[in-house]
C-alpha cells in the first residue's frame, strides 16, 4: 500500500512536471511566433529603407542627368552664338576684302 502511494505521489509530481513543461513550451512557441513576427517586420523595414536609399540614389542620378542635360542646352546654345558671331565676322572680312580690292583697284 505504501508502495502503491509512494507511486502515486511520483505519478502527480511527474505529472505537474510535465504539464509545467508544457506549458513551457507554449510559452517558447509564443516567443518563437513573435521572434519571427518581428524577424519579417525587420525584413520588410530592411528592404524599405534599402527600397528607399535605391530610389534616393536613383532620384539623385535623375537630378544629375537633368543638370547634364541643362549644361548641354547652355553649351550648346554658346556654341550657337559664336557661330552667329563667326558668320557676322567672316561677313565683316568679306565687306573688307572687298572694299580693301576697290581701293587696290582705285589705287592702280
Amino acid at each position: 500500500m505504501v508502495q502503491m502511494e509512494e507511486l502515486l505521489v511520483k505519478y502527480n509530481l511527474v505529472s505537474k512536471k510535465y504539464e509545467e513543461l508544457g506549458e513551457k513550451h507554449e510559452g517558447l512557441l509564443v516567443k518563437f511566433s513573435d521572434l519571427a513576427d518581428e524577424n519579417s517586420r525587420l525584413k520588410r523595414d530592411l528592404v524599405d529603407h534599402t527600397n528607399d536609399n535605391l530610389l534616393k540614389k536613383v532620384e539623385d542620378q535623375e537630378q544629375r542627368i537633368e543638370n547634364y542635360k541643362m549644361n548641354i542646352g547652355h553649351k550648346e546654345s554658346a556654341i550657337i552664338k559664336l557661330e552667329d558671331e563667326l558668320v557676322d565676322i567672316k561677313s565683316y572680312c568679306a565687306l573688307l576684302k572687298e572694299s580693301l580690292d576697290s581701293m587696290e583697284q582705285k589705287l592702280a
